[in-house]
């Protein structure tokens, strides 16, 4: 989903994410609902290239595809997203 930089969950804090691919590392923001379900679904696949930063996000890309969390579904860590 492409917000035109803006955030789906507004009244969420961004969160800055850390994710290393084939060596590469690149920072983008993401609202606390997206930060989690992209975790979790990353934690599922490849543990170890994702990681979470405090610190401002002002200037970084959001997170390609950022989305919140479909209604009645429960984030689980390490699992995803599964329905309630």
């Amino acid at each position: 989903m492409n917000n035109g930089g803006r955030s789906p969950c507004p009244d969420e804090p961004d969160i800055r994410l850390s994710v290393e691919l084939s060596g590469v590392r690149i920072y983008f923001a993401a609202c606390l609902t997206a930060a989690l379900v992209f975790v979790c679904d990353v934690a599922a696949r490849r543990p170890g290239t994702v990681a979470v930063y405090p610190g401002h996000c002002a200037g970084l890309p959001r997170l390609p595809n950022e989305r919140r969390a479909p209604r009645g579904a429960a984030i689980h860590i390490g699992g995803g997203m599964t329905p309630k």
